[in-house]
C-alpha cells in the first residue's frame, strides 16, 4: 500500500465509532517490545490518546528507519542549485544524496530532530457538528465529544507546513524557479492543500516534471494535473 493510502484511511472512520467506542479495536498497532529487540504486528485495543501519540510513533519509526540508510545506493543525480521539499521524515536526501541541509525543508517534521512529527488525513470534521448527543452534554470533559475534538485535530494544514517552509525563503528568489521535478510522490488527495500553497508560491510559465511507478499512479497525476490546472508538464517513468 501506498503511504497517502494510511493517511487517507484516517480520514475515513465512522465518526459515531470514533465517538462512541473509545477508539477500540480500530487500529492495528505496531509496537516493539521492552528490549527493543523485537517488532509485533497484532490487533489491539488502542489507547484512548492514539491521535495524540501518532506524531510521536511516526518519528520513531522513522528514525529507526534512519539507521539503514548506509545501505540506500542513490538513484538520480541533482543540481547544485537545487531546492527540496520533502515529505519523507528521513534523512534520505541529507545521507544517501549528500544534499545540504540548507537546501532541505521537511514539510511534516524530521524524525532526526523532531520529537514528533506531522502526520493526518484532510477531512474537515466539526466536533461540535459531528456529536449527536444531547447538547447540554457537549462540554470538554464529555469523552464522546473529546474524542470527535482529536479526531479533528488530526487534520493536516498543508497551508501552514508550507509557509512554515518558505518562510526563510525571499518570494522573489522563489519566482525565478523555471522547473519543479516531482519524484517519489503518490498525488494523493490529502496533500493536495500542501500543493495547492506551494503553487501559490511559483511563477505560473514553470515546467512541471512528474514521475510515477505504476499505471495507477498515471492515473492519478493526471487527475493531478487536471485538478490544479497544470498545462507544462512532463510526465515520467520514475
Amino acid at each position: 500500500m501506498l503511504w497517502s493510502s494510511f493517511e487517507e484511511a484516517l480520514g475515513m472512520f465512522e465518526l459515531d465509532k470514533v465517538k462512541d467506542n473509545d477508539l477500540q479495536n480500530l487500529f492495528v498497532i505496531i509496537y516493539i517490545d521492552d528490549d527493543n529487540r523485537e517488532q509485533v504486528v497484532a490487533p489491539a485495543i488502542a489507547a484512548p490518546n492514539i491521535f495524540e501519540r501518532l506524531g510521536k510513533l511516526f518519528s520513531d519509526w522513522a528514525r529507526d528507519i534512519n539507521t539503514g540508510l548506509n545501505k540506500i545506493c542513490p538513484k538520480c543525480e541533482f543540481s547544485d542549485d537545487s531546492l527540496f521539499l520533502t515529505f519523507n521524515y528521513t534523512d534520505t536526501l541529507e545521507f544517501v544524496y549528500n544534499v545540504s541541509e540548507d537546501c532541505i525543508k521537511h514539510l511534516n517534521g524530521r524524525a532526526a530532530t523532531d520529537k514528533s512529527v506531522v502526520i493526518g488525513h484532510n477531512r474537515k470534521v466539526n466536533p461540535f457538528e459531528a456529536y449527536t448527543g444531547n447538547a447540554g452534554n457537549i462540554r470538554k470533559e464529555n469523552n464522546g465529544f473529546l474524542q470527535l475534538s482529536e479526531y479533528a485535530d488530526l487534520r493536516k494544514d498543508g497551508h501552514k507546513q508550507v509557509e512554515k517552509a518558505f518562510v526563510n525563503f525571499p518570494k522573489d528568489a522563489l519566482r525565478t524557479i523555471k522547473d519543479v521535478t516531482v519524484m517519489g510522490h503518490s498525488y494523493g488527495r490529502v496533500d493536495d492543500s500542501y500543493f495547492q500553497s506551494v503553487i501559490s508560491y511559483l511563477p505560473d510559465n514553470i515546467t512541471w516534471h512528474l514521475g510515477y511507478h505504476t499505471a495507477d499512479d498515471e492515473k492519478h497525476l493526471n487527475a493531478f494535473v487536471g485538478k490544479f490546472k497544470i498545462t507544462n508538464f512532463k510526465a515520467y517513468i520514475f
